[in-house]
């Protein structure tokens, strides 16, 4: 969770809270994660790790945090940016958002469950949600937010969006990162916005999986 969503601190001043400050704290998160496996004191009975690739994967406001990360920090090895557009995110218009979000073979109650009073959820939370959220999210919908960051990615990049989703053309997408000479773009059939909601959530899991060993196998070892 980053700053202000589900149980991470939430700050009194959230307006404070800008996209780089959110990316800041969670690349102060991994360094800090970082430094315990590879010492060995992230946890009782766990060996140190003396290589380790480190990939960042956002969805949504995550995907955007996460390119803002890489671009402003360069922290990971490869970043996989799921159901966010680096050229502009934008929303399913003239049509409910449980369009755009859930694909129509998904349980009626879940859908039910995520939706009803989206993002307010005035009628209750379910447990998956988030009774905050931090303000700048907003800003995230605006054209180029992060185009600086993301031309500044040097590191593998994975597009990986659903069928439906908030990315208008995602063979497009690797025109964002022109630093970046391994752009893959993924588009999971089935799948909205929610993905891990899809009945083809496996698929899109195994593609993260697939993707990520092949980062891992083109890194170099020094």
């Amino acid at each position: 969770d980053h700053l202000y969503v589900g149980d991470s601190d939430s700050p009194t001043d959230p307006a404070r809270l800008s996209i780089a400050v959110l990316a800041a704290a969670n690349v102060a998160t991994v360094e800090s994660i970082w430094t315990r496996l590879r010492d060995g004191s992230l946890t009782s009975g766990f060996p140190a790790l003396a290589a380790v690739t480190r990939i960042g994967l956002g969805q949504s406001m995550g995907g955007c945090i996460t390119i803002a990360a890489q671009g402003r920090h360069a922290t990971f090895d490869g970043i996989g940016v799921l159901g966010f557009s680096a050229r502009q995110t934008v929303l399913a218009e003239g049509r409910p958002l449980a369009w755009g979000f859930h694909y129509d073979d998904e349980p009626a109650d879940v859908v039910a469950a995520d939706m009803t009073d989206y993002p307010v959820r005035s009628g209750g939370l379910p447990h998956w949600g988030s009774a905050t959220i931090p303000p700048c999210a907003g800003t995230m919908l605006a054209p180029g937010v992060v185009a600086t960051e993301a031309a500044a990615v040097t590191v593998p990049v994975l597009v990986a969006v659903g069928e439906r989703d908030v990315c208008p053309d995602p063979h497009a997408e690797p025109a964002a990162y022109p630093s970046s000479g391994d752009v893959t773009v993924f588009v999971c059939p089935r799948m909205a916005h929610m993905h891990n909601f899809a009945s083809t959530r496996e698929r899109f899991w195994s593609r993260l999986h697939l993707w990520g060993q092949t980062v891992a196998a083109g890194r170099p070892t020094i």
